[in-house]
């Protein structure tokens, strides 16, 4: 057993955080050199996030999707055609991107983007409603996606009447 004690290294994550109180200079916060510094690179970091986010196909056809409101993950998938645990996994690299959020009612999953943070962002979600007007692929999805719609309104609700006896 290794009694040696290792050195203390201070975490990464703490020097960059602004709020630390930074005894060498006796600063806090903005008035801090460091304090702007860590802020961009922290702005840099959710840019790249995001661009990584749109650089995939399925994520663009999600993202695309959302455009219209707020969906469950059964809908995407139906609308996709890909198994649960591929949009599922699809919608946390999204989420930790920052560009959707979740909204939980019983074991169902509802997703929509979030507002725009930047600048970047914002432009980003515009060109996915208008840049890919002509993409082949997301105007199959927007079809799919209202013949989806257009079966669900037209669906009746079963009746008592239509149950099995044994479920009554």
């Amino acid at each position: 057993m290794n009694t040696k004690a290792k050195p203390y290294r201070t975490h990464k994550a703490v020097l960059s955080n602004p709020w630390v109180t930074f005894v060498d200079n006796g600063l806090r916060g903005p008035q801090d050199p460091r304090f702007s510094a860590s802020h961009k690179e922290r702005d840099m970091e959710e840019i790249v996030r995001q661009f990584k986010a749109f650089s995939d196909e399925t994520r663009l056809r999600i993202l695309h999707l959302l455009l219209k409101g707020e969906l469950c993950i059964c809908e995407l998938m139906d609308v996709l055609e890909l198994t649960q645990s591929k949009v599922s996994r699809h919608m946390a690299y999204l989420k930790n991107a920052g560009l959707v959020k979740d909204r939980r009612e019983g074991v169902w999953a509802y997703y929509s983007l979030t507002e725009p943070r930047n600048k970047i962002h914002t432009s980003q979600l515009r060109c996915l409603a208008e840049c890919f007007e002509g993409n082949e692929v997301l105007k199959r999805d927007d079809e799919r996606f209202e013949s989806l719609r257009q079966e669900k309104t037209q669906t009746p609700a079963e009746s008592p009447e239509d149950l099995p006896i044994e479920l009554l």
